[in-house]
């Protein structure tokens, strides 16, 4: 079995995995810039390209979006040993059988989930001085300013901006996981750059975590609110709701968006409603706010009763 190094460390590198760990004995990562090398990823060292001169190899194989840049570079090195994973058909292949495997079973996890989704009645305690907003930057605006607050689902930073904007926090976590498909490693190098200002002054400090993850870096009763744009599935905003409703200090929120039934277009049924409602009759919180927002993302904030 050949000895390969993945160049790339992204989505499509790892995506490419299974298909290439059939296949070959996967030594290690290679990656372009400097400061990601030494580090590891999934367990395998991360060399830097010109690290490759001391070690052993039969192919480096570019899993990666940036093919031209890298078979430059491996040119100008002189390093002739290299393939692109889309190249090696019978290895396409069983990636492709490998992620429909994926894709079946996702599938199935998603039918479990609507079938053990909870019906819910909320009493009127649940709605009790509850107010209606046209939109989520009016709920900002009512939500405890200069606090510490996380954000969980950052994306391109927009909802972020916002947050600067109209609630002025003293703190700002930002939690997100980013290279993938559809949230890339570009879409947090491009996050970095937005809010580089507050990042060096510290205003705004990011976490890389999955949200579940990221919640044991809070200490209790440590922030002023939570606003949540993950999955909108049911099982992860349940979870998110009880793991994040301890670090919220006295009088505090959780909030979130797509307080809906789902996004019709992409044909996907959401959870935060039924998560939001069993939450609230399991802990006695009430729902405090919802915006309006006419495009079917309204947002709720709920606190204790």
């Amino acid at each position: 079995m050949k000895n390969i190094f993945i160049y790339g460390t992204s989505s499509a590198a790892l995506k490419s995995l299974p298909a290439l760990a059939l296949n070959f004995k996967i030594q290690g990562f290679v990656n372009s810039e400097k400061q990601k090398s030494g580090g590891n990823l999934i367990g395998l060292p991360v060399f830097h390209v010109d690290d490759l001169v001391n070690v052993s190899y039969d192919l480096i194989v570019i899993a990666s979006s940036f093919v031209e840049e890298i078979v430059t570079t491996l040119e100008e090195k002189n390093i002739k040993k290299y393939a692109v994973f889309s190249d090696l058909l019978k290895v396409c292949e069983q990636g492709q059988d490998y992620d429909r495997a994926i894709d079946n079973i996702a599938r199935a996890n998603k039918e479990r989930e609507l079938i053990a989704l909870p019906h819910v009645k909320l009493e009127e305690k649940h709605l009790s001085g509850a107010q209606l907003l046209p939109h989520r930057e009016a709920l900002l605006k009512r939500l405890p300013r200069n606090g510490v607050v996380a954000e969980l689902g950052v994306a391109n930073g927009d909802f972020t901006a916002s947050i600067l904007r109209h609630a002025s926090p003293k703190k700002l976590y930002l939690v997100d996981i980013w290279g993938t498909d559809r949230y890339s490693e570009k879409m947090y190098e491009s996050v970095k750059n937005r809010f580089s200002k507050e990042l060096d002054s510290g205003v705004i400090e990011i976490i890389r975590q999955p949200s579940q993850d990221a919640a044991d870096f809070f200490h209790s009763r440590s922030l002023d609110w939570v606003y949540i744009d993950t999955t909108h599935a049911y099982l992860q905003t349940k979870c998110e709701l009880e793991s994040y409703s301890t670090k919220i200090k006295a009088g505090g929120y959780l909030a979130g968006h797509d307080y809906t039934q789902g996004n019709w277009i992409d044909n996907f049924k959401y959870g935060v409603i039924e998560a939001v409602h069993e939450f609230c009759t399991n802990f006695d919180y009430r729902i405090a706010y919802l915006t309006m927002d006419q495009a079917e993302c309204q947002s709720f904030a709920i606190n204790k009763l």
